[in-house]
């Protein structure tokens, strides 16, 4: 896998920030896939705003960055409520604390890491 040039996720940091209603940018991970990249981010909002708005903000801030990061085409924008100081506010679920339950496609999420012992066979 080819590294992402770092004035690439600078450019693409910027413009979550440049992004209204984006307070800060808890991470930003730029991939290749081919020979187009792709988004993971997460952003902070006021926690006062309600679903729609914050939701928005993060459709707008998708929309940032395919327009103006060169060869990204595709974006995840993860949304966090800011605390009084603008940081990200700490999770409080064991679901949240973990990264796994943002992959597309996943339903339900295994806790116990050991077999599935749901499956069918």
């Amino acid at each position: 896998m080819d590294p992402v040039d770092p004035a690439i996720t600078e450019i693409a940091t910027q413009t979550l920030l440049d992004t209204t209603g984006v307070v800060d940018v808890e991470y930003m991970r730029l991939r290749w896939l081919g020979h187009r990249l792709t988004a993971d981010a997460a952003v902070v909002v006021d926690a006062n705003l309600d679903l729609l708005t914050a939701h928005g903000i993060a459709h707008a801030a998708e929309q940032h960055l395919v327009t103006n990061v060169g060869k990204l085409s595709q974006a995840t924008i993860h949304v966090s409520p800011a605390d009084t100081h603008g940081n990200a506010t700490p999770s409080t679920t064991d679901v949240s604390a973990s990264p796994r339950h943002h992959i597309a496609g996943t339903s339900r999420l295994n806790t116990n890491h050991g077999p599935d012992t749901n499956s069918h066979q």
